[in-house]
């Protein structure tokens, strides 16, 4: 008699804490990917800013070119080009990005103003540093999305796989923090 209602007791406990576990269980999994997901979407759109601001960047550099119209008509035909394009399309700006970079080292050693390039080239170098901390979201939220259980609750709300953004872009300078107590 005992038995019978100890069992009767257990049972139905026991089916209340696993299903309680099962609950919590989802709810983690799934908020972990769309806390993911969204950091990954966040850190793309500063990466697409980066882009922008680099080559607004471009009407203040052509104003500070006086003599040198070979130089002028590159930039304008950067910025012609950056005009054409597509904003939304970070790999068409990242690889155009190229281009202005070798044109900013040309204008370095030609150019009397110093002011703006070293503007310019931080601005170059935080877009650099947008690509590995969009990659590195990127490498977070596929790994997690990929585990085990993660899999079956990614399938069912339909998490999307997201991409690295690989260009072969290797900045001129690095970006360093120095953390130590002195």
């Amino acid at each position: 008699m005992i038995k019978t209602v100890l069992l009767a007791t257990l049972i139905p406990l026991g089916i209340i804490l696993l299903i309680i576990f099962l609950v919590y269980l989802f709810g983690n999994v799934y908020n972990g990917l769309v806390r993911r997901r969204e950091s990954v979407r966040s850190s793309y759109r500063e990466l697409k800013k980066g882009f922008l601001k680099v080559f607004e960047l471009i009407p203040s550099l052509t104003r500070g070119i006086v003599n040198d119209d070979k130089m002028k008509e590159t930039f304008a035909s950067l910025y012609s080009r950056y005009n054409s394009f597509d904003r939304e399309n970070v790999h068409e700006l990242a690889s155009l990005s190229v281009a202005f970079e070798d044109a900013i080292r040309e204008l370095k050693t030609t150019s009397s103003d110093k002011e703006i390039i070293p503007f310019v080239e931080d601005s170059i170098r935080l877009a650099h540093f947008s690509i590995k901390f969009y990659n590195a979201n990127v490498d977070s939220y596929n790994r997690f999305k990929r585990m085990f259980v993660n899999r079956t609750i990614a399938k069912i709300f339909k998490f999307e796989d997201a991409y690295r953004f690989d260009l072969d872009i290797s900045p001129s300078g690095s970006t360093t923090i120095d953390l130590r107590v002195r």
